[in-house]
């Protein structure tokens, strides 16, 4: 799934300022309160307004990536954004407009209404979230503890790319998996590297230590081929 902030495009729209925004993946307390944090990372900055920014969503359990977004099934997870939609409003945090037009979106995973599924179980290498128990069907879910910030912008095919993240406390399995493989291949790596070495030094120690066995030898065969001389005149 993308959010993406459009481009300002000349002629579409006349005499409008652009709007600027930052989009934060929050707890269901601070989407009702429409508040969050300094601390908090964005997802996405809307503050480029000659390009178009996009923000991709991945929904996969498990993220091979260490600052990867991770989405479990039975939970839902809440984006809104405080900006007041001007650039001095920029970084505000409290309201926005998040109160006052009511930008807030709920992302509900693997939910359907004929077919409600269990609460799922925190998994036990994840950081205990820190929610009062919500009502009904809505389920906590845990602080920012991953995000990711990725700007896309493309211009007719043009597409160029960068990427901010930031963690908190807590690791997934996903990434102890990934850093157990990256460890591993480095050290079959290392290992090769040490046995192409010891190859090398061997065949060049023996390529050096054949000529002197081949000039003993030949001192050999023409020591045996010398005839021996008569000490009385070679009679």
């Amino acid at each position: 799934m993308d959010i993406v902030c459009p481009r300002v495009r000349p002629g579409v729209v006349e005499n409008k300022e652009p709007e600027y925004y930052r989009v934060y993946l929050v707890t269901r307390e601070q989407l009702h309160s429409c508040s969050i944090s300094q601390s908090d990372t964005p997802l996405l900055n809307c503050d480029k307004p000659d390009r178009d920014v996009k923000f991709t969503f991945k929904f996969q359990e498990f993220s091979p990536n260490l600052w990867g977004l991770e989405f479990f099934k039975g939970r839902e997870y809440y984006i809104t954004s405080t900006s007041t939609s001007s650039l001095q409003g920029l970084d505000n945090t409290d309201g926005g407009v998040c109160r006052a037009t009511s930008m807030k979106l709920v992302l509900r995973v693997g939910q359907s209404s004929s077919n409600p599924l269990p609460l799922p179980k925190e998994p036990p290498t994840r950081f205990p979230p820190q929610h009062p128990e919500a009502p009904d069907n809505e389920l906590p879910i845990k602080d920012n503890d991953v995000t990711n910030n990725a700007d896309i912008t493309h211009s007719e095919g043009d597409i160029d790319t960068e990427g901010r993240a930031s963690s908190t406390e807590g690791g997934s399995i996903g990434s102890e998996v990934g850093l157990f493989v990256g460890v591993a291949c480095s050290i079959v790596l290392l290992l090769l590297v040490i046995v192409v070495l010891l190859m090398v030094v061997w065949r060049y120690h023996r390529r050096h230590a054949t000529p002197d066995r081949d000039v003993q030898q030949s001192l050999s065969l023409n020591t045996l081929a010398t005839p021996k001389r008569d000490s009385y005149g070679g009679k």
